[in-house]
């Protein structure tokens, strides 16, 4: 049975932990006045109804679009400018974002929950979390491999003595071996 992350650190956002091996980044896709963070690219806008929480905990929000009832997962609210569009971001290397207008947000939960939502793995790739059904495998799909890189999905990672490690796959098959790798960055 995969073991879940568990966190001590609660990082304000934009904050960066050091850990050896790995660093625990707190994500926002917004700059400190609230707008939308400049090397980002909003490639379309659509509009639906959102509800909290989102794959990334607390603070994030899963969307559907309307008509088509396409998910998009994790979505986030600005601190500073709530009635604005959230922002659709499928990983934090990825700066090719969608614009989400919901009109108003269900309140975010009060929780604090922290939860991993996305890590880089000791080669550079890239894999996040997925709301979905696994069967063992997964539930961090890593859709872009690097040129070092090759797993296709990892359990969640679990703290080390040397920092954050996951037992990742290069195929999704039960057959397919897992191996341990350093995480050497983890997103909140």
């Amino acid at each position: 049975m995969p073991r879940t992350p568990t966190s001590t650190v609660t990082p304000a956002v934009g904050a960066r932990t050091t850990l050896p091996g790995t660093q625990e980044v707190a994500y926002s896709p917004f700059s400190p006045l609230g707008t939308a963070d400049p090397s980002l690219s909003v490639t379309r806008t659509v509009s639906g109804t959102c509800q909290s929480d989102g794959v990334a905990g607390a603070g994030s929000y899963r969307c559907f679009a309307q008509p088509s009832g396409e998910i998009f997962d994790p979505c986030f609210s600005s601190p500073r400018v709530p009635a604005g569009p959230l922002l659709r971001v499928p990983a934090p290397n990825v700066t090719a974002v969608v614009a989400f207008d919901a009109g108003a947000p269900p309140a975010a939960s009060s929780g604090s929950l922290l939860r991993l939502w996305a890590m880089e793995l000791a080669d550079g790739q890239v894999c996040v979390l997925l709301d979905a059904a696994w069967s063992g495998l997964g539930p961090f799909a890593c859709p872009t491999p690097t040129a070092g890189g090759s797993f296709a999905d990892c359990h969640p990672p679990v703290r080390g003595a040397s920092g954050w490690d996951a037992a990742c796959q290069e195929n999704e098959t039960a057959s397919s071996p897992f191996t341990t790798v350093l995480v050497q960055k983890a997103w909140s």
